[in-house]
């Protein structure tokens, strides 16, 4: 997800990576399209860490950005992402500007 937002730039609407990280010295691609990134506290396929690096990274340069850790959640962050939040709604209202 974040590499789809840094190569693409200004694409996209909204962006909201689950258990993910990225290249942190890309995230000025990121910075003028809101974020909202989820992960699994536990997870150990991708640490946490690598989704708060980019959060602060983004957040840093200007943009708009939040993570939300589900601390009993492994990898498989995306079910209470999509199951315990309005992700769909948020991402559905998106508009690009």
């Amino acid at each position: 997800t974040y590499e789809m937002g840094c190569s693409y730039s200004g694409y996209f609407a909204a962006l909201a990576p689950i258990c993910g990280g990225g290249m942190a010295w890309r995230c000025d691609a990121l910075t003028r399209t809101p974020v909202r990134a989820f992960h699994g506290g536990t997870d150990n396929v991708v640490i946490p860490e690598r989704s708060q690096e980019m959060v602060n990274r983004i957040n840093e340069l200007g943009g708009n950005a939040t993570l939300q850790i589900f601390p009993e959640a492994w990898h498989d962050s995306w079910t209470p992402a999509y199951e315990t939040t309005d992700l769909i709604e948020w991402l559905a209202s998106a508009c690009r500007k």
